[in-house]
């Protein structure tokens, strides 16, 4: 086998089988062809450390269920698996290689590189090898059971629910020029020309792997062609605040038209997923357990759309109402409570450009912050900023964690009035005694 690897980017190497990768790192079974590397993440040069591994061939085992081996250094473990298509989960220390065997007709290839990896995966493939590319003994554990291939075409929209943390790969039959969208995990795409992007939103090349990393919930994927997205659009009844609304169908649309800025607040006691659209720029969230969904919104048309976790209609109700935006001057604020998941807009105006600090402080301190201009748009994220502004409006969102007890949050903002350009009242007073003259200029 060979193994590259880097600590300024991604590498990308093949020989005749595939590759596995893992941040900064990537593994290639030989298959007797010439080995081809690259720099896989973009067209720059890239310096990485390159070297060939032979493992020693150890007697294969047959698996029916689960297997957990220790693998000694330098080895592979030849692991036989039932004919036809089955999902594997495979749990594995760091150093650790799972690849389809030379005569199989799918190619298999996971490495978990420094770190622990838990990953879960359909094949085909009736032989794997596990491979420890380390100078140290690894464990791995697979877990067979029936399954099928998953796949994600352009006309899809795949809604996962995952109890645990880990990784599954998709495979995603795209075409050059679409957009791959994942909500609720961290992608990583593998195209066709051995590129690896990451991200929530890809521009892919062509079909290829899809990896995504997911925690404890829902996660949804859909690839956009030509601009389309495979999401339902129902017609957006128009709808002031307050509200309440139940839901019904696989999707529902509201039209929002606020006169002034305002934070929107939505909840719902049923699993939603919860999309906003305004000024061309698209939010979507996904709430496996019901909305706590918390927006700032400019003033004009906004459409909020609210689509089923599942397949098949929504479930419970809908409430909507408008929190106002706190004025915020210079100096400290007044302090604002903010509920488990809410969020509060503190505005201010900047009448000159300049430099300008905002920041948040909270207790408990776990305030979550972002400065954004009139539009919405993020100019950055932190709960303390310094940030060359130029005139106009501006908000500062606190956000408070959804698993965070109730805060007492106080803003913050230094800059918006300019210093005085002559020098304190007590030094001029003083200069004035000094020169025989009293502060009022009488003498």
């Amino acid at each position: 086998m060979w193994r590259a690897d880097s600590a300024f980017g991604q590498p990308g190497l093949t020989a005749g089988r595939g590759m596995g990768i893992s941040l900064n790192s990537a593994v290639a079974l030989s298959d007797n062809q010439d080995l081809h590397i690259w720099n896989a993440a973009s067209d720059d040069s890239l310096q990485m450390r390159l070297k060939p591994i032979d493992a020693a061939e150890l007697e294969a085992v047959q698996l029916n269920g689960t297997l957990t081996a220790t693998i000694p250094a330098f080895s592979a473990r030849p692991v036989k698996l039932a004919p036809g298509v089955k999902r594997l989960t495979l749990d594995l220390a760091p150093g650790i290689a799972v690849v389809s065997t030379p005569s199989a007709s799918q190619l298999l290839n996971v490495w978990s590189g420094a770190a622990p990896l838990s990953r879960s995966i359909a094949t085909s493939a009736e032989e794997i090898w596990l491979v420890n590319l380390t100078g140290d003994a690894g464990s791995a554990r697979v877990s067979l059971s029936p399954g099928q291939a998953v796949t994600l075409s352009s006309d899809q929209i795949k809604r996962r629910f995952f109890g645990t943390v880990g990784s599954e790969e998709i495979a995603v039959d795209a075409m050059k020029g679409d957009v791959l969208n994942v909500s609720g995990g961290a992608a990583t795409f593998i195209g066709p020309d051995g590129r690896v992007s990451r991200g929530d939103r890809i521009s892919v090349t062509g079909p290829g792997q899809l990896i995504v990393d997911h925690g404890a919930g829902l996660v949804a994927l859909w690839l956009e062609r030509d601009g389309k997205s495979p999401w339902p659009k129902p017609e957006p009844k128009s709808m002031t605040l307050p509200q309440s609304v139940t839901l019904e169908g696989e999707a529902m649309a509201f039209r929002l038209n606020p006169v002034q800025p305002m934070v929107l607040d939505v909840s719902t006691d049923a699993p939603v997923i919860v999309g906003l659209e305004q000024d061309g720029h698209r939010d979507l969230q996904l709430f496996p357990t019901g909305a706590e969904f918390h927006r700032y919104l400019a003033a004009g048309e906004a459409v909020l759309t609210l689509y089923s976790t599942h397949e098949g209609p929504l479930s419970g109700s809908l409430d909507m109402t408008a929190t106002p935006v706190v004025p915020a001057g210079d100096g400290i604020g007044a302090p604002v409570v903010l509920a488990p998941g809410a969020t509060a807009l503190f505005g201010f105006e900047v009448r000159n450009s300049g430099n300008i600090g905002v920041g948040l402080r909270s207790d408990p301190d776990l305030a979550i912050g972002r400065l954004l201009d009139a539009k919405g748009q993020v100019l950055g994220d932190g709960v303390n900023q310094l940030k060359q502004l130029a005139a106009g409006s501006y908000l500062l969102e606190a956000r408070a964690p959804a698993d965070a007890p109730t805060l007492i949050v106080r803003p913050s903002v230094v800059g918006l009035s300019p210093p005085p350009a002559g020098p304190p009242p007590e030094i001029l007073s003083d200069y004035l005694q000094r020169a025989g003259l009293k502060p009022t200029g009488s003498k």
